[in-house]
């Protein structure tokens, strides 16, 4: 049975349960194979998580003010990282270097909505596999369809 579908069945059984429990319950019944794109994922996640501690971190030391100094100073080393321009949500392209603060707010509020639809995307892309792999089938297409299981 799939990763998703050990998952569910472990959920439907104990709903509130332990999640470390219910996590060796449902590794105990799959292939570890079958564990390698959710290690990858992890990875993956604990990769971001790491360069995005590095990214707060260069902004914190980038527009940290020096005691001597009446103004923050942007190090020259984080001049190339900002030299990428990015866009609003009616296109217009911004430089890092020259965006307002209203403009980054539009940026954040852009890529709020987006992070939704591509979660909402990723959980039916989730769903259409658990049905193709509980099934036994190759796509979603092989499926019965309503019209064709009445006839």
């Amino acid at each position: 049975m799939s990763l998703r579908a050990e998952i569910e069945r472990a959920l439907s059984s104990e709903p509130m349960g332990d999640a470390e429990t219910l996590a060796a319950t449902v590794v105990g019944k799959v292939a570890k194979a079958e564990l390698v794109p959710l290690v990858a994922q992890v990875i993956r996640d604990a990769q971001r998580s790491s360069a995005r501690t590095q990214e707060r971190q260069a902004f914190r030391e980038a527009f940290q003010a020096k005691a001597n100094q009446p103004r923050p100073v942007l190090p020259d080393g984080l001049r190339s990282l900002f030299a990428t321009p990015f866009r609003l949500g009616d296109g217009t392209e911004v430089r890092w270097l020259k965006a307002t603060v209203g403009e980054h707010r539009q940026r954040i509020e852009l890529l709020t909505k987006l992070r939704g639809g591509i979660d909402r995307t990723i959980a039916q892309h989730q769903d259409a596999v658990a049905l193709i792999e509980d099934a036994g089938v190759t796509c979603l297409d092989d499926l019965d369809h309503p019209a064709q299981a009445e006839a």
